[in-house]
């Protein structure tokens, strides 16, 4: 099972090579843990996202 702290360093990480390699994307980090909590809140923009990117 992978930890919270390896699921944000693993984030952080894809985040830094996709600069690295310039390729455009989309990178934002919220206070949170990866729950039901969190997802109840961001649910909504998140959907709005891949929505407006399909």
């Amino acid at each position: 099972m992978v930890s919270k702290n390896q699921l944000i360093a693993y984030n952080r990480k894809l985040h830094e090579q996709l600069e690295e390699h310039e390729i455009p994307h989309v990178y934002e980090e919220f206070n949170g843990a990866h729950e039901w909590t969190y997802w109840s809140e961001h649910i909504k923009d998140t959907l709005r996202f891949f929505a407006s990117h399909s």
